[in-house]
């Protein structure tokens, strides 16, 4: 984004106006950030910051339940919202036309929602029955239970939607004393992006929302956390299929000069088909999915490797995985991996600035964290990283000492490991290889070029034909970040019997395994080199590939 192209404005409220002026399409996107979430929660509010999200737009004093949704639909828009650890956030994406009703009606809904009793009681249920279902979702199940593991104290290791005793405990007294504690317009971050006017903006804005008082809220923080060290273990057994494999570390916040290593780290681990771990652990059938990430919610971390696996492949592929670790650890890490990650990286980032909605939810949430231009210095610090830095912050903050690792395996399968001594045993049988480098594919001979012929333009799309008759049609967008490619094929669901039942799709997708001048992971590095994503789709009537990469590197992609 430009920085000329964002201006920011405080109220004398102390709420906190980020506008960004992009005229580049019709569409305007606002962005309600408030700075309160799970980690701002008692013990007894557990889920309160959640429960509170599904009221906001059920009723003011004005409106009524459904209107709101009603209103902003027929303003061409729609609603949604999300609550994390340190923040709730509302926003609605609308026509540029229907701006000053989105607006009215966001503001409403943050000064004015009633909170009616016998409404809640009635979402209540529905909040409740999501608990259930999370309760029965192995992965959040192994994932939230690692966050208990790692941290004794800190609020981070309850489970953050609440459970059903207490969420049956709140009341309207319970939940309208924390919104009105914490929906102040010094705690709240208002983001517009797209097709509007600076000016009439801050009029607006500052007619809606300047009356309102000004307070700060009052905050209960949680027990500090005490230090710690020693390998942990956890495992459990369900009624589910297949095993949850996680390791886990504590790590430093999201402004920490480590953490975009760190993310980098993770990169190096799982983004893309190249990565280590898809090559080592799901290339090798070790685990069905793999991951790994640095989760920074403000003041702490956690980097977490997930796998999901068949129960009798478990320790291997926990073996596998602390032993790629242990390879960043000392180092072993090619100039090439870290511009892959950089490059996808990039091309990542500018994905999510293309939209209205992805700009008006970047500047929110690094403006919380201390200004939106501190955005700008995360990437430069990503960008940099070298692979020095990645062995340096994973001996530091990775170490095998500080580790949590937990397995939740089926009843039925047997016990992988009996204690934390027992799992240091097995994850320090053997290892695995270190993972060749990947050969450039073989160049193709040039072929004599052909023109494609220009016949039409229609609809500010220009269509081409080539010598063979294939239409190719091209829509050009001056200033885009991202170009996008697709081929597709007549053909599809429609043309397969009983007997071929999903072979087109099959076929889709066995056409990126490998092409007569490139391997499968050839065609993964290639495409993540390149900073693009790739991808295969089948429907009723066709079938094809599309692919989306930065514009400077479209050539290239083609």
């Amino acid at each position: 984004m430009d920085p000329n192209s964002i201006h920011r404005t405080l109220l004398p409220n102390g709420l906190t106006v980020l506008v960004q002026e992009d005229h580049s399409a019709p569409v305007v996107a606002i962005v309600t950030y408030v700075k309160a979430g799970y980690f701002d929660e008692t013990d007894p509010e557990s889920g309160l910051a959640h429960a509170l999200e599904h009221m906001f737009f059920k009723g003011t004093g004005k409106r009524g339940v459904g209107d709101i949704a009603k209103e902003t639909k027929a303003s061409g828009g729609y609603l949604n919202a999300h609550t994390i650890y340190d923040n709730t956030t509302y926003f609605t994406v609308l026509p540029a036309s229907g701006f000053a009703k989105g607006l009215e009606i966001q503001a409403d809904a943050y000064a004015n929602s009633v909170i009616d009793a016998r409404e809640l009681a009635r979402e209540m249920e529905v909040i409740i029955q999501e608990a259930k279902r999370k309760a029965d979702n192995p992965s959040a199940i192994a994932t939230e239970t690692l966050y208990e593991l790692l941290y004794d104290a800190h609020r981070m290791r309850r489970w953050r939607i609440g459970r059903e005793p207490g969420l049956r405990a709140f009341t309207r007294e319970m939940m309208y004393g924390f919104y009105r504690n914490f929906y102040r317009p010094g705690n709240t971050i208002l983001s517009i992006t797209g097709d509007v006017d600076l000016d009439e903006v801050i009029l607006q804005v500052t007619e809606l929302y300047g009356g309102l008082e000004s307070a700060q809220p009052t905050r209960h923080p949680g027990p500090p956390e005490p230090d710690r060290t020693g390998f942990r273990y956890r495992e459990l057994s369900g009624d589910i299929a297949q095993s949850q494999l996680v390791f886990g570390w504590r790590t430093p916040g999201t402004l920490d000069p480590d953490t975009a290593a760190l993310d980098v780290a993770g990169a190096l681990l799982a983004t893309g088909r190249a990565s280590r771990l898809y090559r080592a652990v799901r290339e090798k059938k070790l685990a069905s999915s793999v991951s790994a990430y640095d989760f920074t919610p403000t003041e702490i971390g956690v980097f977490v490797v997930h796998a999901e696996s068949e129960p009798e492949t478990t320790a291997e592929a926990a073996r596998v995985i602390w032993d790629q670790l242990h390879q960043l650890r000392v180092g072993l890490i090619d100039d090439g991996e870290v511009t892959r990650v950089r490059r996808i990286f990039e091309a990542r980032w500018a994905r999510r600035l293309e939209t209205a909605e992805g700009r008006a939810n970047y500047l929110a949430e690094w403006e919380a964290l201390g200004g939106w231009r501190l955005g700008d210095e995360y990437f430069q610090r990503y960008m940099s990283t070298s692979a020095d830095d990645v062995q340096r912050v994973t001996r530091e903050h990775l170490a095998e000492e500080k580790a949590a690792a937990l397995i939740y395996r089926p009843e039925s399968a047997p016990v992988v490991a009996h204690d934390a001594t027992d799992m240091k045993r097995i994850l320090g049988e053997g290892g695995s290889d270190r993972l060749p480098s990947i050969p450039p594919h073989a160049a193709k001979q040039a072929s004599e070029r052909k023109t494609a012929e220009f016949e039409k333009e229609e609809a500010g799309v220009s269509v081409f034909h080539t010598a063979e008759g294939v239409p190719v049609l091209v829509r050009q967008k001056i200033g885009a970040p991202i170009a996008n490619i697709g081929v597709y094929i007549v053909g599809g669901a429609i043309e397969e019997d009983a007997a071929t039942a999903g072979l087109t799709l099959l076929t889709a997708r066995t056409m990126l395994k490998g092409t007569t001048t490139r391997s499968a992971v050839q065609i993964a590095e290639d495409s993540e080199m390149l900073g693009g994503t790739i991808s295969a789709s089948a429907g009723s009537d066709s079938f094809g590939w599309s692919f989306s990469v930065p514009t400077p590197r479209l050539a290239e992609a083609l």
